[in-house]
């Protein structure tokens, strides 16, 4: 078990935890701050909604009831694990053409906190593959089987970055304006149509482009 603080000199706790996750180091964590109970959380929930382990939240002086209660959940985490250390699933291109036809392949949005006021001042478009007989499945179970294929990296950063600014125009409609951050694979960069296809992406929904981040993932970053 970690204790991460929410405020750390070199890294905060979100970015900790998001490290860990990204190495696939998915150690129970418990988020302890003297920060505002809001804040903490707005911060267990994108944990959870990153599907990493979180015990639960403790508001700084920290007291042995409370850790201790906290602690209790570890047995229940360390029993649900086994599941995940399970080798992962491997599809093949024919599996993942096919749910790509199906319009199986959709967006996560991880929210993205703001420190101070604890509001959400964005999200982080998150592809899943909502498989018809396996149920959710996460990337790290096919993103790089689809970087195998440059046509299938491509077809499925496109659905996912459609469906993420179509969200984005619909949340704007009901005045809530949030920023959007899409995750690209490097593999398409050197692509001239492919970046013209994304460009037309938010003026064909109407979405301001400052509301669109594009990020560059590191799974194929050599």
């Amino acid at each position: 078990v970690i204790m991460v603080d929410l405020e750390m000199p070199s890294m905060d706790g979100i970015e900790l935890i998001q490290m860990l996750q990204t190495r696939h180091f998915l150690i129970p964590v418990v988020i302890a701050s003297s920060r505002e109970l809001n804040l903490m959380t707005s911060v267990e929930t994108m944990v959870q909604t990153m599907a990493y382990p979180c015990l639960g939240c403790l508001h700084k002086p920290i007291k042995a009831p409370a850790l201790n209660a906290v602690l209790e959940k570890f047995g229940e985490v360390n029993e649900s694990s086994d599941a995940d250390s399970a080798p992962l699933a491997s599809f093949s291109e024919a599996e993942l053409r096919a749910g790509l036809a199906g319009a199986q392949f959709i967006p996560y949005f991880q929210p993205k906190i703001e420190m101070r006021s604890g509001m959400v001042k964005g999200v982080e478009a998150l592809a899943r593959w909502q498989h018809p007989e396996l149920g959710l499945i996460p990337p790290a179970c096919f993103i790089e089987a689809m970087e195998q294929s440059r046509s299938l990296i491509h077809a499925l950063t496109l659905s996912i970055a459609e469906q993420a600014i179509n969200q984005c125009a619909m949340w704007n409609e009901k005045g809530l304006q949030l920023g959007v951050a899409i995750n690209l694979s490097p593999l398409l960069l050197e692509n001239p149509d492919f970046i013209k296809e994304l460009t037309q992406l938010p003026e064909k929904y109407a979405v301001p482009l400052k509301q669109i981040t594009w990020e560059i993932t590191e799974s194929s970053v050599v």
